[in-house]
């Protein structure tokens, strides 16, 4: 690996920090990295003076096929913070280019065992708007097809139960969105949509009148999440005092009259809050086959299928 670190110093006070690193492990993983933090003096049009901070994140990280043969991690990193990019360089394609993405995933499975793993870290910004959306962290948890009630070691015909399926599948997913300049306030995280969504399904097949396939199937789903939207239609009640006069402006009389206002009114509760699912599903088919067969003519015979449900 190597490593370079260089600064920019002004008189006036801005300076700026720059890091940049280039690594390879042979048989194994290569990538670059590149940080820069800039303080940047600028002064108002009333001699207001102030120091606006940035910093640009850069990375970039391949792994060699014949690193690992069951896990793999790689991706790109790209993100900045007010208007590094533009503010420090004066190239067209720094000043022009708007869009910025990042994406690095990691993968693992197992040899022996029927489950697979996947993480990522998502990123898009647009410099000219200031928006930036981050998702992270992103988890997928699944498992393959389960015969949870097969023995290893079978005896005899196979049990109908046996042929019993069962898969889980857990996805978790958190996104940020805020401006590159309020990317770390408190309030962006308390912003955070988090949720973790489990799924389990099961299902069979057998016969069932020798010549009929009977299908039942049962689904569950539960969501968590930490945040949840409360709406409340409130009504406001008050009274009004009506006064009828004359023509002359003589008071005739004077009533109270009560109204009321409804109003509706949205409350983000923040805690644990969970809601779940269940489909079941019970399908039955089978098949019909016909032939008709002719005794003259290039034209042998006719095969048809039927498959009622």
């Amino acid at each position: 690996f190597n490593l370079a670190v260089t600064g920019n110093v002004y008189i006036k006070g801005t300076w700026g920090l720059n890091i940049r690193s280039q690594y390879r492990k042979r048989y194994g993983y290569n990538g670059n990295f590149a940080f820069g933090f800039d303080n940047r003096r600028s002064e108002s049009s009333a001699g207001t003076i102030t120091f606006d901070k940035s910093f640009s994140l850069r990375w970039s990280h391949t792994q060699d096929q014949s690193a690992h043969p069951t896990a793999n991690f790689g991706g790109s990193v790209n993100i900045q913070t007010n208007n590094f990019q533009s503010r420090v360089y004066n190239d067209a394609a720094s000043v022009l280019q708007n869009q910025l993405s990042s994406n690095l995933t990691f993968r693992k499975s197992w040899r022996d065992k029927p489950i697979n793993l996947s993480a990522s870290f998502n990123h898009s910004q647009n410099s000219a708007t200031r928006a930036m959306n981050i998702d992270f962290p992103n988890v997928n948890f699944l498992t393959q097809t389960l015969y949870p009630f097969r023995k290893k070691e079978r005896v005899g015909p196979r049990k109908w139960y046996e042929d019993v399926t069962m898969r889980y599948t857990a996805d978790m997913r958190n996104r940020l969105t805020a401006t590159d300049t309020t990317l770390f306030d408190p309030q962006t995280f308390e912003d955070a949509k988090f949720g973790v969504k489990h799924t389990v399904s099961s299902g069979t097949s057998f016969k069932i009148l020798r010549y009929f396939n009977l299908n039942p199937g049962v689904n569950y789903q539960e969501v968590w999440y930490l945040n949840r939207i409360e709406k409340e239609l409130v009504q406001d009640v008050y009274q009004d005092t009506i006064i009828t006069t004359s023509s002359d402006g003589t008071r005739v009389d004077t009533s109270i009259v009560t109204r009321s206002n409804n109003n509706l009114e949205t409350n983000r509760i923040n805690g644990f809050n969970s809601f779940r699912q269940v489909n079941a599903s019970l399908s039955l088919n089978t098949q019909i086959f016909g032939t008709l067969l002719f005794k003259k003519g290039w034209l042998r015979g006719i095969r048809h299928v039927i498959k009622p449900s």
